[in-house]
């Protein structure tokens, strides 16, 4: 074997590699729910109670970039909320943004999906690799950079904490970047104004066992 076909190997496998990895690895990760909600101002975890969902400040994350925060109340038991959050090619269900899902590849913790949407006038297609961690109440995607993605960059995560027996709390962050060839005012679309869409829709229709609809 070559050194030149060595290292295309090795360069292959630290791609696969990379794209195993939880996008979001925190240390600080919160333990359980009373933790996260004992960090939050308790202006936050008043609007919380009241409302379900609540978009914190963005901040830096992994990575870098202004990753966009919030937290969410679900009214079902964490697995159940999981295993409706792990059906990836159901989010058309409730994000009208998206045109089209279409899985590319499959396995044991999840799948590559090649997602169409359209902001406005402009159309954008990519490839996520969306995994899940049942165990650890984790998901969390990323763009597959084998592909040639209309995004320079999308990564994101829900941590999920039991919230009593019945409840869940989610944790949610995601960063995006159209990338310098689009407007700045599409950009905003795709996280501020977006973001707390995506994250009440997800809430209700999970609440609604799949059922709701926007």
């Amino acid at each position: 074997m070559t050194s030149d076909t060595r290292l295309r190997k090795l360069g292959a496998a630290l791609a696969l590699l990379a794209l195993s990895l939880p996008a979001h690895a925190d240390p600080a990760r919160p333990a359980s729910a009373e933790e996260l909600l004992a960090r939050q101002p308790p202006e936050v975890v008043s609007h919380l109670e009241k409302d379900k969902v609540v978009i914190l400040a963005s901040e830096p994350g992994p990575g870098g970039g202004p990753w966009v925060k919030a937290l969410a109340i679900f009214e079902r038991p964490r697995d159940q909320v999981m295993q409706l959050i792990a059906q990836s090619k159901r989010q058309i269900e409730y994000r009208p943004e998206i045109n089209s899902i279409e899985t590319i590849e499959r396995f044991p913790n999840g799948t590559i999906d090649e997602q169409r949407l359209r902001i406005m006038f402009v159309s954008l297609t990519y490839r996520l690799r969306e995994q899940i961690d049942y165990e650890q109440g984790r998901a969390w995607w990323g763009l597959d950079e084998r592909f040639d993605n209309d995004l320079q960059r999308l990564d994101g995560y829900w941590d999920f904490y039991a919230l009593g027996p019945d409840r869940t709390l989610g944790s949610f962050g995601t960063v995006v970047n159209i990338g310098p060839a689009l407007p700045a005012f599409i950009q905003d679309i795709a996280t501020r104004k977006n973001v707390p869409q995506t994250v009440d829709r997800t809430r209700r229709w999970v609440d609604s066992n799949g059922s709701w609809r926007p």
